[in-house]
């Protein structure tokens, strides 16, 4: 099969005019039940951060957040998932802020689905 067209991505027109904001905010690892008892977990706090997508016009949105699963952040970024871009795409069409959370990188983790 021959194709003579190059692939191309869609036009993705809400996610264009987007406010697009990176966020940082402190997260905790709580790694045993009593770290949470004795609020021990508090005196590591790890900066993580999240990209928040606005609408372009308006405020005060419902918002969805997102969370990656055990492959990271990369679920989230990586362009070959083109549905994520038209879920995105379509939110932001009817006025619903995403915030998605990268909990990996200020952790120095790469993914944790191989362990």
């Amino acid at each position: 099969m021959k194709v003579n067209k190059r692939s191309s991505f869609a036009k993705f027109e809400y996610i264009e005019k987007a406010i697009i904001k990176d966020i940082e905010f402190d997260s905790y690892d709580a790694v045993a039940g009593f770290t949470i008892t004795d609020k021990s977990y508090l005196n590591l706090p790890i900066k993580i951060s999240g990209k928040l997508y606005l609408p372009h016009e308006g405020d005060n949105f419902p918002a969805i957040v997102f969370n990656h699963g055990s492959g990271g952040p990369y679920e989230c970024t990586n362009r070959n998932e083109s549905w994520r871009n038209k879920f995105r795409n379509e939110m932001l069409k009817n006025n619903i802020a995403l915030f998605e959370i990268d909990s990996f990188t200020g952790r120095g983790t790469k993914s944790t689905y191989r362990n």
